[in-house]
Formats: C-alpha cells, structure tokens, sequence
C-alpha cells in the first residue's frame, strides 16, 4: 500500500511540475548539440538489464562528449560496472527511497529509459525538469505525461530492437546502423576465478535449473534425468549447477559425483568468466542465459511460457539451440 501511495504522489507531483514548466519539451525542439550529461535507464533484472546495453552503446556512438550515468538495480551493479560507454552509475530502488535521487537527476539534459516496467524514473525526471525524456516500448499511457515523444511498441521486435526504438527516436536517420550485440566485458580475474573454481574437467557444462520465476523452470528431475544421460555419454564430462544462494538447498538432491552445486558460490562480477568458460549451458529463461549469449557460450534455452521473438539469442544464433513450449494457459 505504502508503495503504491508513494508512486501515486510522485505521478501527481511530476503531472503538475510539467504542467507549470512546459518540460519535458516535444522531441520537435531537441538539438542533439546541446546535450551534456545523460541518463540511461535500466533498472530491473540481471537478464534484462544486459539487453539494454547495445542501446547503451548506440548512445554513446551519438553523444561521444557527452557524461552518460547509468541508473541500474544496485544488485546487479557488480555485473556491468566495466561497461565502457558509460562514465558512472546511480543505484536504483523503488519505493520511498527514490526520492534520494531527484537532487542527481536534476542535472541531466537527457533521460532515456530502456525498459517498461516502471515508470517511477520517468516521473522523477519529469519532476527534476529534465528537457528531454524518451521511454522504451510503452504498452501503456501511464508514462505518456513523463515523455518527450511516445516511442511504439513493437510486438514483433526483439526486446534488442525496442530498446534501440528509443535511440533511433532521436535520430531516425541512424535506423538501421546500430550494433545489436550485447556489451559484456569478461575480466581476466574472473576468468582466473573460473579456472579455480571449475578445475581440469575436459568437459564443462552448467545447469541454470531455476529462474526469478517459477513458471518459468523445468521440472527438476528433469534435469537429474538429463545430468544422468549426459554423464553416461559423456565419461570426460563434469557438471556444474548454477544460481543465486537461494537456488543452493533446491539444488542439493542433483549433486553427486561429477555433479557439483556451485549456487551461492559465484561472486555477481565474475560470473561472466564463469559461464564463459563452460562448453555449454543448458538453462531457463533467466539471467545466467543471457550472460552466456553475451559471452558466446554455446546454450541449450528451455523457454516457456515467455516469447523467444523477445528475450532469446539474438547473436551467434549457431551456437545456441533452443526448446519452446506453447504457453499452456
């Protein structure tokens, strides 16, 4: 309930700041040459927050002076923080205590929100008096008060692609030039890390058995009957169970010989170089995979009942083979 106020008070404030100051200002009066400090948003889950960063590249090829913070979920901050198109970053909660950050988003000329799932930066920048705030893929008119310019959603385009939208609203003569691969930088300590951690298996595999959301995983004995066949075929293969702390206890009845539980093991920042160092992983639709589409790990993605068009593999698509089953209900 006290969410739901604080938003509510924090729409009526934003709705009445532009309606005394006239900003945001219509995309028709932006001048790119004028814009010195940015704002990109992306503030949600690990997954999703990688899928934003060729549109993070995209702005910073169209702003090279410019100072480009990035405003992300301060869990997932450890995972892209050498990302190198941006020059500093401000943690995102929701709730009260994102007031904390009106005082910062009051210097930016330019907000551009990649995701749609929460309109609280958009409002706040509104309520800071950005000039220009452009938002990601509306499929609602929640937001519209907040924004610059509407930008479409697009139901057959790639979560890539409509995060692009964003930036090729600003210059639609750049349509098709944007690099869509995602920005992923792997750290030569995690790498270091990965190599202790993993040992001389000749063959590595990784098992990511569950996501943020139920629905989404496949039934664990599943996957013990996978592991079991793999093992059988594979005499030179060893397999490692990934996840959060959480997923550890879950995890524990697949572990056994040449099957090791690494959930909660494996420190955000060097993830990368764990999952890049593995010869496959077979995953749901969930972080972990993403990660491996950015790393160039081969996967096997096991999607339902979310769209593939959205979130699956949009790079290397030979290395990647995915399952789908129709949503059931």
């Amino acid at each position: 309930m006290l969410k739901k106020l604080n938003h509510k008070l924090l729409r009526s404030l934003a709705k009445y700041q532009r309606k005394r100051t006239g900003r945001p200002k219509p995309l028709s009066l932006f001048r790119p040459e004028e814009v010195r400090r940015i704002l990109v948003v992306s503030c949600t889950a690990l997954g999703d927050t990688l899928l934003s960063t060729p549109a993070i590249r995209a702005t910073r090829e169209l702003f090279p002076h410019a100072h480009i913070t990035w405003l992300v979920k301060g869990s997932v901050a450890p995972l892209v923080a050498d990302n190198p198109h941006v020059d500093a970053f401000l943690h995102y909660e929701s709730g009260p205590k994102i007031w904390k950050l009106l005082p910062a988003f009051r210097s930016f000329d330019l907000v551009l929100s990649f995701h749609d799932s929460d309109e609280g930066p958009t409002a706040l920048a509104c309520l800071a008096g950005v000039p220009f705030i452009l938002r990601s893929a509306m499929k609602d008119e929640k937001a519209r008060p907040f924004l610059s310019a509407r930008v479409p959603f697009r139901e057959d385009a790639h979560l890539i692609e409509q995060r692009l939208d964003v930036v090729r609203a600003l210059f639609p003569d750049r349509a098709g030039s944007f690099d869509t691969r995602m920005v992923l930088p792997v750290r030569a300590e995690s790498l270091a890390f990965a190599r202790n951690l993993l040992g001389e298996a000749p063959l590595r595999i990784g098992f990511q058995c569950f996501a943020s959301r139920e629905y989404r995983n496949w039934p664990l004995e599943r996957f013990g009957e996978l592991g079991k066949r793999l093992l059988e075929r594979y005499p030179q293969a060893h397999i490692f169970l990934v996840g959060g702390p959480g997923d550890r206890p879950g995890l524990s009845p697949l572990a056994g010989e040449r099957i090791t539980n690494l959930a909660g093991e494996i420190p955000l920042r060097h993830l990368p170089g764990v999952i890049k160092e593995l010869d496959l992983l077979v995953s749901v639709d969930t972080g972990p995979m993403h990660v491996a589409f950015a790393v160039g790990t081969p996967t096997v993605c096991l999607f339902v009942p979310s769209e593939v068009r959205h979130t699956g593999p949009y790079q290397d698509l030979e290395r990647h083979r995915v399952i789908r089953k129709e949503r059931p209900c």
